[in-house]
């Protein structure tokens, strides 16, 4: 009977031991994710000199795209992540393929120790705008670039797999010469509402 319940408190130690390793995150992390987003976009058109500025929305439709982050994870329970993250959207702006982008330093903070549970997220970094004329192959032409942002939040369903919703927005700016002197600054602005799944390796 002795040698029975020690076989049992032994198996048991085991299986808990081997649940809360199966719920651990790794130390490494590498994601691939994909999301749809409803996109906002605007055009200001400003000329210092003579204090002229106007701001025109922009017709914009869904869009598409994918994310990828690699990084690490770090302190008690591993609820830090720090990691470089790319993302990119394709959608349709006034008929024409357009592409937006971040691609920067992201910080996700997960509030359980173990894998499953919320979380929040951020991404600050370089912002590009571009037109497309073929999304499958990714063609990027008149790109510009500037800044941009993303915060968001959402569900770990485990250490493999989380969805979220996000905002991003991305602000480029380029310096047109208008003659006599008179130069105007084009400023275009994107911005995403979405929600993401990402699959972690």
């Amino acid at each position: 009977m002795g040698i029975t319940k020690k076989s049992l408190a032994i198996c048991t130690a085991l299986t808990l031991s081997s649940t809360a390793m199966s719920s651990e995150r790794s130390g490494f992390l590498l994601s691939f994710g994909a999301h749809g987003a409803s996109t906002g976009a605007a055009a200001t058109v400003s000329v210092p000199s003579i204090g002229f500025t106007e701001t025109e929305s922009l017709d914009s439709g869904f869009a598409i795209g994918t994310s990828f982050k690699i990084g690490g994870t770090f302190g008690r329970g591993k609820q830090n992540s720090v990691y470089y993250h790319a993302i990119g959207s394709y959608f349709d702006v006034e008929g024409s393929n357009s592409y937006a982008g971040i691609a920067g330093i992201g910080y996700t903070y997960y509030f359980q120790r173990r894998a499953g549970g919320a979380y929040i997220e951020a991404t600050l970094g370089l912002g590009t705008l571009a037109e497309t004329s073929d999304i499958l192959a990714g063609d990027l032409e008149s790109v510009s670039t500037g800044g941009g942002a993303l915060f968001g939040g959402g569900y770990e369903f485990n250490k493999y797999f989380q969805v979220g919703g996000y905002i991003s927005a991305i602000s480029v700016s380029e310096e047109m010469y208008l003659g006599s002197g008179y130069y105007a600054d084009l400023t275009a602005s994107i911005v995403n509402l979405g929600i993401k799944a990402e699959a972690k390796l």
